[in-house]
């Protein structure tokens, strides 16, 4: 949870306010100020009514600063869920990062929020230029991504080179799902055939007049860029074998 003063952080759209994956703590922080601590406020995002919050804020003085420090422990009272803003005044006012308050009950339930984040493989209505993801050769990695678009019913899958080429892809499986007026796109992954070669890679998901593509992922079919010490003899999946090399042995998909 870090901070700026005198300007607020703020984020376009829906994206990217830090989380918090509880009710009752927020994330670590301190402030040097020239002041003492007087409160902590917060305000739905965008709402501009802000509310007092009691933090377990412990202070300290030193060369006529003062520094006030919160390490996550336990609020007084837990927070709804909802993306916060939040505000210190301690002889200024200190403006932190939005923030997004989830509470994350792990269940049976495989299509949650939580899994959401976690998944390495994101999918987007714009291309972003991102570093790309380590992948094997020998499989996509799993994606679920989620849009309030409607769906067409049935999805085409594109794979991208490097130089935007494009291929149709047959023999992924995509599953389509509407939960709670939201479409969701899922892929649990699984081997497929004919390999693909080294170099980076994109998808695009194709549903009616909707276009979604995944960030870039980096196919690696060796081992020699991996760190000694970190070198698996069989790819993630359990399809391929290899040797000390990183030459493939043979090629067998484990149920």
């Amino acid at each position: 949870m870090s901070y700026i003063s005198p300007k607020k952080i703020v984020y376009p759209g829906e994206c990217c306010p830090a989380l918090v994956t509880g009710l009752s703590h927020l994330l670590p922080f301190q402030v040097i100020s020239n002041g003492a601590y007087m409160k902590m406020e917060y305000s739905l995002y965008g709402a501009d009514s802000w509310s007092e919050i009691t933090l377990p804020v412990t202070t300290v003085m030193t060369d006529d600063f003062f520094i006030h420090s919160y390490n996550g422990e336990p609020l007084a009272s837990e927070l709804p869920c909802g993306v916060y803003e939040f505000r210190l005044t301690a002889g200024e006012t200190w403006y932190f990062e939005t923030i997004r308050v989830e509470d994350f009950i792990i269940t049976e339930n495989a299509y949650t929020l939580r899994d959401e984040l976690m998944l390495p493989l994101k999918f987007s209505e714009q291309q972003f230029e991102t570093t790309p993801l380590i992948a094997p050769c020998d499989s996509f990695l799993p994606f679920m991504y989620a849009t309030d678009n409607a769906t067409s019913g049935s999805v085409t899958v594109y794979l991208y080179d490097e130089d935007c080429n494009a291929t149709e892809l047959t023999d992924i499986v995509v599953d389509i799902m509407t939960i709670g007026g939201k479409t969701y796109y899922i892929h649990e992954g699984g081997c497929f055939s004919p390999f693909l070669e080294c170099g980076l890679y994109k998808l695009e998901i194709v549903d009616g007049e909707n276009s979604y593509f995944s960030v870039w992922f980096d196919v690696e079919c060796g081992i020699e860029d991996i760190p000694d010490g970190n070198r698996a003899l069989r790819d993630f999946n359990g399809c391929v074998m290899r040797d000390a090399d990183g030459d493939i042995l043979y090629e067998s998909c484990i149920s």
